[in-house]
């Protein structure tokens, strides 16, 4: 319905906001002026709340550009969760292997 739409495109925009401010730290190795960056849990829950909405496409439709933001910004944030996955299966194999323990990089 079109109420319906317009709560999907006004939480779109503040997941815009949200994610554009999250993307912009991760950038910054170390430097946030005491900002943490989110919780690999948070980043879950952000991308499983935003799956249970239409589409940036289907709620600004496709020639949007801010939809195409939208998307592109989910889509590095997903990113952003299988990198911190990786990072946390390497921790765990290393600390089940022969316990040589884990090598920073």
């Amino acid at each position: 319905s079109a109420e319906e739409i317009e709560k999907a495109k006004a939480i779109w925009k503040s997941l815009l906001a949200y994610t554009t401010d999250v993307l912009s730290k991760f950038g910054k190795a170390g430097k946030n002026n005491g900002e943490s960056k989110p919780s690999l849990s948070d980043l879950l829950d952000l991308v499983g709340k935003a799956h249970a909405l239409p589409t940036p496409e289907e709620a600004f439709g496709r020639r949007d550009p801010s939809a195409r933001t939208m998307s592109e910004n989910m889509n590095s944030i997903i990113d952003a969760i299988d990198t911190g996955r990786d990072c946390v299966a390497k921790i765990l194999k290393n600390l089940k292997d022969d316990g040589e323990g884990i090598e920073v990089e």
